[in-house]
């Protein structure tokens, strides 16, 4: 089954991103890997 099927059926749908989100999600991802980095 391939994800074309997925949204066929109504599992999943389709969504287009923006050069804000994507930014904001990395700048999530650099402060994660900072916390887990942390010896608190």
């Amino acid at each position: 089954m391939s994800l074309s099927d997925w949204e066929r059926n109504g599992w999943l749908t389709r969504h287009q991103t923006s050069h804000n989100e994507i930014r904001d999600l990395l700048q999530v991802v650099e402060r994660d890997l900072a916390d887990s980095a942390a010896e608190d």
